[in-house]
């Protein structure tokens, strides 16, 4: 079983006190936005990017 994190993109962190960790084994995908721009004016290219993982892990 897999899954797949998405965080704000690196371009334009959530704020400078906070910034996402994950512990375990992983591939990090970065995306362009924050955590409002990703499903707004980035939603094009969040959609493509998460796209191109699930069809990544299903082959």
């Amino acid at each position: 079983m897999w899954a797949t994190a998405l965080v704000d993109g690196e371009g334009e962190p959530a704020s400078d006190a906070w910034q996402p960790s994950w512990d375990f084994p992983h591939t990090a995908i970065d995306v362009p936005g924050n955590h409002f721009s990703i499903m707004n004016e980035h939603a094009t290219t969040t959609a493509r990017v998460v796209g191109e993982r699930i069809a990544a892990q299903d082959s």
